[in-house]
């Protein structure tokens, strides 16, 4: 597969994720009796797509090589946490905040270094790859550090978690990644 075929790929499993992210947030937000075992398994079959999907972004090489500069870790980090959700937790959401909270702090942590890099190549919407990531490595030490007490929180602060990862991961895909066009390939 050529690179531009590979990015756009990447690009589109990203997008795809990013929005199965927000319907799941949006989904967990106004439908709160969700079962534990339902949650804890939805998130970790989506957190192991992501993983691969992060995997695939990684060894696809965009023309700034910025996107996915640091998804072969975070996508064996997500894919880890996915498989500790599906068997370990076994439907128990014992510590599914904290797991999400660490998974959120990572990504928000690096994306932080996606959009100062980003800044340095002249992408314009850096900031709002800033923002959101600053955001979401907030939330994440709020999931990690203040687990909500009642199984109607968890719903709730896993369906913000959702809608902001998504909506990071959506940013840096539409603002960061740029593939290199029809007539260039790289080997």
């Amino acid at each position: 597969m050529n690179t531009t075929k590979t990015v756009r790929f990447a690009k589109i499993g990203y997008v795809l994720i990013s929005a199965a992210f927000c319907a799941v947030g949006i989904f967990l937000m106004f439908y709160r009796k969700v079962s534990a075992a339902a949650l804890t398994n939805v998130c970790g079959g989506l957190f192991l797509v992501c993983g691969a999907i992060k995997l695939t972004g990684y060894f696809s090489k965009d023309m700034y090589q910025l996107a996915f500069q640091f998804d072969f870790a975070m996508g064996l980090f997500v894919a880890v946490i996915g498989l500790l959700m599906l068997i370990k937790e076994g439907g128990s959401p014992r510590h599914f905040e904290q797991l999400f909270g660490i998974l959120m702090l990572a990504d928000g942590l690096l994306k932080m270094q996606t959009a100062v890099d980003a800044k340095r190549f002249g992408i314009r919407p850096w900031w709002l790859i800033g923002g959101l990531a600053m955001l979401a490595s907030a939330l994440g030490v709020l999931l990690i550090f203040y687990p909500a007490v009642r199984e109607e929180g968890t719903t709730i602060a896993a369906g913000g978690a959702f809608i902001l990862d998504g909506a990071l991961n959506l940013s840096v895909a539409i603002c960061a990644l740029k593939s290199f066009g029809k007539g260039r390939k790289n080997k």
